[in-house]
């Protein structure tokens, strides 16, 4: 086995939660203005969020749906953002999360979360449209989130959204966003 000479940083907590805040401190260590934060059960969220993230220059923290960790607080208040972006409905991460974040930190906290994580995905793309034209997409199955984990680093670095389908192809509203943007890619 080949040795690299490049240097290796580990970025990791005893916990995802933990994870999420040690990647944020090494990203933003001088605060940010917004904060994104997903489900930390749920990888369907935090993928799609992905590119809304790197649109905002905003970390990703993780959230439990009925409680923000102790970790996640620290973190929010070392930020101290202005704004702070749910991605999920009440199911993902509810209003009790959202109160505990409020209790943190004095922010405005606004939320993105469709019935499901089609229309959650959809409205990231239409978030992600208002500051950036978008006329590219990736289109990933709702059920594999591997795959659509493998783009979502390019994603991010693009500022492309990521539409979630069923597998059958896609549904009326992703295809009316694509026509109405006139999505080229």
């Amino acid at each position: 086995m080949r040795k690299t000479s490049a240097p290796v940083k580990k970025l990791a907590g005893a916990t995802r939660f933990e994870t999420a805040v040690e990647i944020s401190k090494q990203g933003w260590k001088d605060g940010s203005s917004k904060v994104v934060i997903v489900n930390g059960e749920l990888a369907a969220d935090g993928i799609t969020a992905t590119p809304l993230a790197s649109t905002y220059d905003a970390p990703i923290l993780l959230a439990n749906k009925d409680d923000i960790p102790e970790s996640t607080k620290a973190e929010l208040k070392r930020l101290n953002p202005s704004d702070v972006i749910i991605i999920g409905d009440d199911g993902s991460v509810s209003q009790k999360a959202v109160s505990q974040i409020k209790s943190a930190v004095n922010v405005n906290v606004t939320r993105i979360g469709g019935v499901d994580r089609h229309e959650t995905s959809l409205l990231i793309a239409k978030e992600i449209d208002k500051t950036n034209n978008v006329s590219k997409l990736y289109i990933g199955a709702g059920n594999g989130e591997a795959d659509s984990l493998s783009i979502a680093s390019l994603a991010g670095k693009e500022k492309t959204p990521i539409v979630l389908t069923q597998k059958d192809g896609v549904d009326n509203e992703a295809e009316q966003f694509i026509k109405s943007n006139k999505v080229s890619n």
